[in-house]
C-alpha cells in the first residue's frame, strides 16, 4: 500500500509556526535573566556606596573637600 509522508508535513508545519514567529516578532523567545546574576549586581552596588560612603567619612575627617582625592 502507499504510506503518507509525515516528515514532508512536519517540515511544513515548522515552517508555517517559524513564519508566524517572525510575522509576530518573537525574536526574542528564549532569554533568561537568572536572579542570582541580578542579587550580584544588587550587592556590587551597596558595597560600592558603602565604598563611598567611608570614602567621604575619611575626607571629612580629614578636612580635605568632598570629592578631593577621587578618581572618579
Amino acid at each position: 500500500g502507499r504510506r503518507a509522508d509525515y516528515g514532508f508535513v512536519d517540515f511544513v508545519e515548522a515552517e508555517i509556526r517559524r513564519r508566524r514567529e517572525e510575522d509576530i516578532g518573537y525574536y526574542i523567545r528564549d532569554i533568561w535573566i537568572d536572579p542570582r546574576d541580578v542579587a550580584e549586581e544588587g550587592h556590587l552596588a551597596t558595597a560600592l556606596g558603602e565604598i563611598r560612603a567611608l570614602q567621604a567619612t575619611k575626607q571629612a575627617r580629614a578636612g580635605a573637600p568632598e570629592g578631593a582625592g577621587s578618581s572618579t
